[in-house]
C-alpha cells in the first residue's frame, strides 16, 4: 500500500504547513498574554490553507481528475506530517524562547491574564495551550481538509477510474 508515496513531495508542504503555524506561534510564545491566544487560531488556518493549497496542486498534477481515494489519502499524509512536524519544533521553539522551560522551577516566561479555570502548571498553561492547538487543531483542520477537497476538486465526478486491485474493495 505504502511502496509508491512519494514521502519528499509530502513532507515538503507538511513542512511549510509546520512553518506557516510557527510564525504566529513565535509572536505568541513572545507576548505570552492569554488574550493572544487567538494568533494560535491564525496558526492553525494558515495551516489549513497551506494543505488546501496542497490539494489544489495535487489536483492539477493529474489532469484535474485526481482519484479521490488517492487524494484523501495524500490529504491526510500531508495532514500528520505537517502535524508531527510542526509538534517537534513547536517543542524546539518553547525551548528556546521560554528560558529555564526545561530547568527545576518556574520559568522566565509564564502565560499571563490566564483564566482561573485555566490548566496549571510551571509555566501557567502555556505548554499544554500549545500542545493543544498544535496537535489537535492542526490534525483537525488538516483532516477536515482532506475530507472536504478530495470530493469538490474532482471534474467528473460522475465516474472513477479504479485500478484493478482496487476494485475489489
Amino acid at each position: 500500500m505504502f511502496k509508491n508515496i512519494q514521502w519528499g513531495y509530502y513532507a515538503k508542504y507538511g513542512l511549510i504547513a509546520a512553518i506557516a503555524y510557527l510564525v504566529p506561534l513565535s509572536i505568541f510564545i513572545k507576548l505570552s498574554s492569554f488574550t493572544q491566544s487567538w494568533l494560535l487560531y491564525i496558526g492553525n488556518f494558515a495551516f489549513m490553507i497551506v494543505v488546501a493549497a496542497f490539494h489544489l496542486v495535487f489536483n492539477k498534477n493529474r489532469r484535474e481528475n485526481a482519484s479521490s481515494t488517492a487524494s484523501f489519502l495524500a490529504g491526510h499524509i500531508v495532514t500528520m506530517l505537517g502535524t508531527l512536524m510542526a509538534t517537534l519544533l513547536s517543542l524546539l521553539l518553547l525551548v528556546i524562547l521560554v528560558p529555564g522551560l526545561l530547568e527545576y522551577g518556574t520559568p522566565d516566561k509564564v502565560l499571563t491574564e490566564s483564566p482561573d479555570n485555566n490548566i496549571l502548571d510551571r509555566t501557567n498553561g502555556l505548554v499544554p495551550m500549545i500542545l493543544l492547538s498544535v496537535t489537535v487543531c492542526n490534525f483537525g483542520v488538516g483532516s477536515f481538509i482532506a475530507l472536504l477537497f478530495p470530493f469538490t476538486l474532482k471534474a467528473d465526478q460522475t465516474k472513477e477510474k479504479v485500478s484493478p486491485s482496487q476494485s475489489e474493495y
